[in-house]
């Protein structure tokens, strides 16, 4: 599919260890582009598993949810963003 449009998939995640897993490998799909978990200093073994799983993961620590959300995008390539 040489027209199709590139999807970030968008993860905002915290202390996730036990759905991370599922919600990657369910993110995988519907895109074959790029994962993307933008974690909110998680203190259990959220980044750890999100990296194994071979998403992009960035630390970013909270003020509010749009700025979470912003973060991701400014990480994205995609041409479409679905935030999760």
């Amino acid at each position: 599919m040489e027209n199709a449009v590139k999807l970030s998939v968008i993860i905002i995640a915290k202390n996730e260890a036990e759905m991370i897993s599922d919600c990657i490998n369910s993110c995988k799909t519907i895109s074959d582009s790029e994962i993307i978990v933008i974690d909110d200093e998680s203190e259990d073994s959220t980044v750890e598993l999100a990296q194994k799983m071979g998403a992009k993961v960035f630390s970013h620590k909270k003020k509010d949810f749009a700025e979470l959300r912003n973060f991701g995008a400014s990480k994205a390539s995609g041409e479409w963003l679905l935030y999760i």
